[in-house]
């Protein structure tokens, strides 16, 4: 929790939450397990279809419809395939966005922990040489006072008090 010098509480909320990408994955596996059984389920009613995806049928998540829990219906099962396949394509395509996201972060992170402090240095010592130093910083004091100004203008606009 941090105190601000306005007398205003400052603090960030975190939770536990659940894995978004392994509740995805488990997500995909249920439907790619839903997939090859009603595949067999065909194949054995004499439907010419091959299995494109081999799936171990033992790790199956809990709630995943048994061999007999499926129709017995030719139509039905293709239904239930068709289904299956739409519900895959949106898991991989949310899989892939948790994945990118992890990326970013990792990224994010890399950024976060290197020391860029020999860098600015190395910068700074190269403006003195170049006897650009001096004017890069009053270049920045000027642009700070601007903004403060412009903050400090639309403040006061907001409110309606003028100073």
């Amino acid at each position: 929790i941090q105190t601000a010098a306005s007398g205003e509480l400052r603090f960030n909320l975190m939770a536990v939450t659940e894995d978004n990408l392994s509740k995805v994955q488990q997500d995909l596996l249920r439907e790619r397990v839903v997939i090859q059984r009603a595949k067999i389920k065909l194949i054995s009613s004499g439907q010419d279809i091959e299995l494109d995806d081999e799936v171990d049928d033992d790790q199956a998540p809990s709630g995943t419809p048994t061999m007999e829990e499926l129709p017995d219906d030719i139509a039905a099962l293709e239904k239930v395939v068709r289904e299956a396949e739409d519900r895959k394509k949106l898991l991989k395509e949310q899989e892939d966005e948790e994945l990118d996201k992890r990326a970013r972060w990792k990224k994010e992170n890399a950024r976060r922990r290197h020391d860029f402090v020999p860098f600015l240095l190395s910068v700074i010592k190269h403006l003195a040489r170049k006897g650009e130093l001096v004017k890069s910083v009053t270049a920045a004091q000027e642009t700070i006072a601007r903004r403060q100004h412009e903050r400090k203008k639309a403040k006061t606009g907001a409110t309606g008090v003028s100073t």
